[in-house]
């Protein structure tokens, strides 16, 4: 097996080429015949399911491009194209109570024009919904589709509780009312609304622990396995989510070899899902969820420990491992926070640890929620008014420390 260390100078070496533009990540923009700034007609694949911008009425999707439609002159110019190329929705036309679904996996083809402003294409009508691929991998985003919508039409009547559920559980804010949203990224909690491994262990934790209790601790390993697996399923793919899912699966491929797995080996192992990472998604390298997500947790496996020796002079045993993992989390994105949003925020270490618990309970009792929901309709009146009960405490934190 290759040292540790020389997997994390290798991860060095690769992150200081690129954030340093020595190198150029392999090309995945829009490509055509047809120049972006002529486009009228756009045809592909949905790689992302829209989420909301800062103007309600919009919503910005990544479409996989298939075909493309110019105007040249008074003659249009038809093209075959490929890449990716960012769309902006009306949110007249997503609507899941609509015949459309605008969700990963679906083809379409958009009308619209380009915005030199957003540099993306803003669509006005829809020309037509060609749907599903008819193979194993169209009817699984079919299925998907169809449970998210389920789930939105679910979850939607439980007011603005059910806005953060969503959040929460598929990524998307689309029913998270703006300034709910702002108040979490003034509060520092911005990595509580953006899938990531916290989630991801939620769930396994959930799944695992269920299982376990049912039919016994054989089966918690797959059960736990099965959580994750299904979650990254439903939720998408976000460069945070599949940082997490990269160095799960890793973990539990040593493991299944009965490789002894110890923290001290967290550090080359996100060296690999690095370096792994940007294989697979070359487009997620220069985000910023990607570099957040990273950052922070490269801070907690190389700052947490540290910061736990004086924390435990501070805090009890229990909270001061939340806080010194909050601080080196902190320390490590503050620099890409400040350079993308000309600020940082500090109450977020101690913010973290208050709303994460709470977080954690109103997802739990959210599950429960929508199991017992499906199983005995009449039920979710009474979940509904003990989630707002409780998203309004959360709220009530998050305030607070938005205000500090």
């Amino acid at each position: 097996m290759i040292k540790g260390n020389t997997v994390v100078v290798a991860a060095l070496v690769c992150a200081f080429f690129l954030y340093g533009k020595l190198v150029c990540v392999h090309n995945t923009g829009f490509m055509s015949l047809v120049p972006a700034k002529t486009l009228c007609m756009v045809k592909g694949k949905l790689v992302s399911s829209p989420e909301k911008m800062s103007s309600k009425a919009v919503y910005s999707a990544i479409l996989c491009a298939e075909q493309a439609t110019g105007t040249m002159g008074n003659y249009a110019v038809h093209s075959s194209a490929k890449g990716f190329l960012q769309v902006t929705i009306p949110s007249s036309l997503i609507d899941f109570y609509s015949g459309v679904c605008f969700e990963q996996g679906e083809t379409l083809c958009l009308k619209g024009n380009w915005s030199e402003q957003r540099n993306c294409f803003q669509v006005s009508s829809l020309e037509s919904c060609q749907g599903y691929a008819s193979n194993l991998v169209g009817t699984l985003y079919h299925v998907r589709a169809r449970c998210r919508i389920s789930f939105k039409r679910l979850v939607s009547a439980w007011n603005d509780a059910g806005g953060l559920i969503i959040s929460l559980l598929s990524g998307s804010r689309v029913y998270l009312n703006d300034d709910v949203a702002e108040a979490f990224r003034n509060a520092g909690l911005s990595h509580i609304l953006a899938l990531s491994g916290m989630h991801l262990s939620f769930m396994a934790a959930l799944s695992g622990g269920f299982f376990a209790k049912l039919f016994g601790k054989k089966y918690e390993a797959v059960a736990r396995l099965f959580g994750i697996l299904f979650f990254v399923w439903f939720a998408g793919l976000s460069p945070s989510l599949f940082r997490a899912f990269l160095f799960s699966m890793v973990i539990a491929v040593l493991q299944f070899f009965k490789c002894r797995v110890e923290e001290d080996c967290f550090l080359p192992v996100l060296a690999f899902v690095f370096m792994m990472h940007i294989v697979l998604r070359p487009q997620d390298v220069f985000t910023l969820a990607f570099m957040l997500s990273y950052s922070a947790l490269l801070g907690i496996l190389v700052c947490s420990t540290a910061f736990m020796r004086y924390g435990t002079f501070l805090f009890p045993s229990s909270i001061a491992h939340s806080v010194s993992s909050s601080v080196a989390a902190f320390v490590f994105t503050a620099p890409i926070s400040f350079s993308v949003f000309g600020a940082v925020h500090p109450f977020g270490i101690f913010a973290t640890v208050i709303v994460s618990p709470l977080v954690s309970v109103f997802l739990c009792i959210a599950v429960a929620g929508i199991l017992f929901s499906l199983m005995i309709p009449f039920l979710s009146p009474a979940f509904s008014c003990i989630l707002n009960a409780l998203y309004c405490l959360i709220l009530f934190f998050v305030r607070f420390f938005a205000r500090g």
